[in-house]
């Protein structure tokens, strides 16, 4: 006996949907010319404004100063894409979700803003944009 094809379908779990549709962002690296790509489901997309998604996972990439403690790495990336505008308001549960569904790291907060984030950290993630932008300006010259 065959099985339904449709019944097959129908018990898919919902995890197994999860993923279903999505949409890639394809980054060159600057030292190596490759490219990356990055898949961010669709049910996350509102999550970032315009351009956000995109620099979010190029301060990902770059910002290593806190690799070690990834909660806090994320809550600063989370800060400064809001101060930035390219995230939408109240949206912290919904990118923490994100951050576990894509990343694999359990958030259970956004860290409040410190001193530290901004004496330091703030104007790190604003090179690291500002690099993130010529790149983006040379790429567009190229094509």
């Amino acid at each position: 006996m065959t099985p339904d094809p449709k019944s097959a379908l129908a018990e898919k779990t919902s995890s197994d949907k999860k993923y279903d549709s999505a949409i890639i962002i394809e980054m060159e690296e600057e030292t190596s010319g490759s490219s990356t790509e990055n898949y961010i489901p669709t049910k996350y997309l509102q999550i970032f404004k315009e351009g956000g998604a995109e620099l979010f996972y190029y301060l990902q990439s770059e910002y290593t100063l806190n690799n070690n403690h990834p909660v806090a790495k994320y809550s600063s990336i989370y800060r400064f894409l809001s101060y930035e505008q390219l995230i939408i308001a109240r949206s912290q549960s919904k990118y923490m979700e994100f951050i576990n569904d894509t990343l694999g790291i359990n958030m259970s907060k956004i860290f409040s803003e410190t001193d530290k984030y901004t004496d330091d950290i703030h104007h790190i993630l604003s090179r690291i944009k500002s690099d993130f932008e010529r790149n983006h300006k040379s790429e567009m010259n190229r094509k």
